[in-house]
């Protein structure tokens, strides 16, 4: 078991907004790993870019804040991030989602995925879950 106290989870949170630099939409840095699971806290102050995670559900937990995030559609000006996930700059044909303190969603496998809006600050805990033996 891996476990995250509130004050760690407000110190991460602190260490993102630390993290962030002139110019950056957001600053991620992790909470927990138990492999294969990751945790993270985004802490983003302006829309991103896309994302395809091929392997990888995403589960989102909206911890402060409000924006909108996007899901569906195609991804724009798509290429290779690595070997199992696409980044682009934006997102055609998505269905957008408004989201605000307290809200949870998860985004599948292999559906693109981005933050379109920011409303001042939105931080957020991003969980990576691979897909399972589907057998």
């Amino acid at each position: 078991m891996v476990f995250a106290s509130t004050a760690d989870v407000k110190a991460v949170i602190a260490k993102a907004k630390a993290a962030l630099k002139p110019g950056d939409v957001m600053s991620i840095q992790r909470l927990l790993v138990l492999p294969p699971y990751s945790a993270n806290i985004e802490y983003r102050v302006a829309a991103g870019g896309a994302a395809i995670h091929e392997t990888e559900a995403e589960f989102f937990y909206v911890v402060d804040g409000s924006g909108v995030i996007e899901t569906g559609g195609t991804v724009v000006d798509s290429k290779r991030s690595n070997p199992h996930n696409i980044a682009g700059s934006a997102l055609s044909g998505a269905t957008a989602q408004k989201v605000t303190k307290g809200d949870f969603l998860v985004v599948p496998e292999g559906v693109p995925h981005r933050v379109s809006q920011v409303d001042g600050v939105l931080i957020l805990e991003s969980l990576h879950v691979p897909r399972g033996d589907a057998k």
